[in-house]
């Protein structure tokens, strides 16, 4: 009867995994929520708000510091203009820096 309750707080971490993993949240809390939780983990997470979605390839994702609406920019871009209230936005120099040696060395 253990073993059983094991297996179904197992296939709840699951469950709670996937939907936290498409709502782009962190696939591990999704599991914990769903395994220590069962079914009301399931709902819990089901019921988050969605993350922010990682930028593409070759982009880096930037707030406009004027009204704080998310866009992808160039990793290249040294500024950007805002998609929703039109302002240049300037890039403080090295920001992505990080990034790029990441995409170069194979993301490590």
């Amino acid at each position: 009867m253990l073993e059983l309750g094991f297996i179904v707080l197992l296939v709840c971490g699951g469950i709670s995994y996937t939907i936290g993993t498409s709502k782009h949240r962190g696939g591990l809390g999704s599991f914990c929520w769903g395994f220590f939780l069962g079914v009301i983990g399931i709902i819990v997470v089901a019921l988050l708000a969605p993350g922010i979605p990682p930028a593409p390839s070759g982009m880096g994702s930037m707030a406009c510091v004027r009204c704080n609406a998310r866009q992808n920019v160039p990793l290249e871009a040294s500024s950007f203009e805002c998609w929703q209230c039109h302002t240049t936005n300037g890039i403080k120099p090295g920001l992505f820096d990080r990034r790029i040696n990441r995409e170069h060395d194979g993301g490590s």
